[in-house]
């Protein structure tokens, strides 16, 4: 036994023990691995939607538009009030929230009795995860990331509420989840995650009846969402008559490539279960898409190995696991279900088959709560089977580390193509400068070619007129986007030599003014 001499200082034997048990350093070692990620992407610019973030909050301030969000469109106003066009300030925003998603995935399978070793497992992969990335590079989708802290928010409260049922804990859970519904709308699931948690959850008393204590604890969440729902009747009715909800197959088939690709955690290669999926589906009348090629190599066939046996083994745990884990997966696949809010030309096949997807990001959420349990349970039974722990905590740390380092590679690589599309959007409105005048005068420009997306990201796709109301805010232009080539282009009748009237070719990038004899058709 080791003695401590006199005047010698007290050194704590087992560091490592101290480390893992330490919320600080958690917290820590958590902020890190996301700044590792996305250290080199707070230079970019905005892009797409971003325009009409910044420039058109008043429209969704009315409860019956389409997309009710005030929370995030209110933050994103009051910095474009403060900071204006300065970006940094917008993507350090994105970059906190994400990380205190990723805290909040940490303390709530703290609360769900996860290890220390697993509750800094899932928050350490949230944090780093690539197929979630795309809510952080675009500052648009400042509303999944809100919604998920919100909605986590709720979650974390409510569970202080059933261990002590005290009112003082459920009127916080309350407030997040208006929160949460004004942030964006599939918060409407959270009284079902709800529900289960209490009904799965412990609280230390001796219930008779599981079913009506669940429902009681979750009637003032139900209030509410019936009231919220009944405040976007107009919008869902518009919605409906406009065949834009998408109640079916695309949320169901982003379903199940948020599962595929989730559950594979594949440091390699995503491609295999994509393609198995889009085959599966080809089989239904209807249905067909395009499926990717199909290279058979060596990368193929470890992702397919590698993949196929963490999800029988995931399958395997959670059958044989315990009530908190069912309730996180269930806590997962109600997130993920309803996309009611989303319109049927989004997401056509899952981001393209190798883009991450934004709405992705709250189910993964509890994904990785789910997922952390799962190696917890996974443990402990290895742990039952072989006599030493030290081979079972070396695999687990090995399958962490090479998780987390292949998402880091991969959302690091990924960030360049944002950067890259950032950099062609602010080519081309820094040059339409040239085209627009100083003065009160009224122009007309004729855009073609104007980039729409590089490598899956939007870049003029939307908000064009937005960004120029942004960026000259004095001028009056008139924006026509044009989207066949200039030599198709029939010109205008009695417009041929009107001085405010230009012509501009913007491919890549380069904005070049077209003469009018240029074109085949001239009156």
């Amino acid at each position: 036994m080791t003695t401590i001499q006199a005047g010698q200082p007290a050194v704590d034997r087992d560091w490592f023990s101290n480390f893992t048990s330490n919320t600080v350093c958690h917290f820590f070692l958590i902020f890190f691995v996301e700044l590792i990620a996305y250290n080199n992407f707070f230079s970019g610019f905005f892009l797409s939607d971003d325009f009409n973030l910044l420039t058109g909050t008043s429209k969704w301030l009315t409860p019956a538009v389409e997309f009710f969000r005030p929370v995030p469109h209110l933050i994103i106003h009051s910095f474009h009030k403060l900071f204006g066009m300065n970006v940094f300030p917008y993507h350090l925003l994105s970059f906190l929230i994400h990380y205190l998603n990723a805290i909040l995935v940490y303390l709530l399978l703290k609360k769900l009795a996860a290890g220390n070793y697993f509750a800094l497992t899932g928050g350490v992969l949230f944090a780093a995860n690539f197929l979630i990335s795309e809510a952080v590079f675009w500052i648009s989708a400042i509303t999944s990331l809100l919604v998920t802290l919100f909605y986590l928010l709720t979650l974390y409260f409510f569970i202080n509420y059933l261990a002590k049922l005290n009112k003082k804990y459920c009127v916080p859970a309350v407030i997040c989840m208006i929160f949460a519904l004004l942030t964006k709308e599939n918060a409407v699931t959270l009284p079902v995650v709800l529900f289960f948690a209490a009904f799965y959850i412990e609280n230390g008393q001796v219930e008779k009846n599981r079913l009506l204590f669940s429902l009681k604890r979750v009637l003032p969440f139900l209030f509410v969402t019936f009231a919220f729902l009944l405040v976007k009747a107009g919008s869902l009715t518009a919605a409906v008559s406009e065949n834009t909800l998408s109640l079916g197959y695309h949320n169901l088939r982003n379903a199940r490539h948020l599962v595929l690709s989730l559950f594979t955690f594949n440091p390699f290669y995503d491609l295999p279960f994509i393609y198995i999926d889009v085959k599966i589906l080809n089989l239904f009348p209807g249905l067909a898409l395009p499926a990717p090629a199909l290279p058979i190599n060596i990368k193929f066939v470890a992702s397919l190995i590698i993949g196929t046996i963490i999800l029988i083994f995931s399958i395997y745990i959670f059958f044989k696991g315990n009530k908190r884990m069912k309730a996180a997966f269930l806590a997962f696949f109600i997130s993920m279900g309803p996309f009611i809010f989303v319109s049927s030309h989004h997401l056509r096949f899952g981001g393209h088959f190798l883009y991450p997807l934004r709405l992705y990001y709250l189910p993964a959420a509890f994904f990785f709560i789910f997922f952390a349990l799962l190696l917890q349970g996974g443990y402990s039974r290895l742990k039952k089977r072989v006599k030493s722990r030290r081979p079972v905590i070396l695999l687990v740390v090995l399958l962490i580390g090479v998780l987390t380092l292949s998402d880091l590679l991969k959302v690091n690589k990924r960030s360049r193509d944002w950067l890259i599309a950032g950099n062609i959007t602010r080519s081309v409105i820094n040059g339409l400068a040239d085209f627009i005048p100083s003065g009160p005068e009224e122009r007309k420009m004729v855009l073609f070619n104007l980039p729409d997306s590089y490598k899956g990201v939007y870049i003029l796709r939307n908000g064009l007129r937005s960004a120029l109301t942004s960026a000259y805010p004095d001028s009056r232009v008139t924006i026509e986007i044009v989207k066949i080539p200039p030599e198709d282009y029939e010109f205008p009748t009695g417009s041929s030599y009107k001085k405010n009237l230009v012509f501009i070719n913007c491919a890549e990038a380069e904005l070049t003014p077209i003469r009018p004899e240029e074109f085949k058709k001239i009156p």
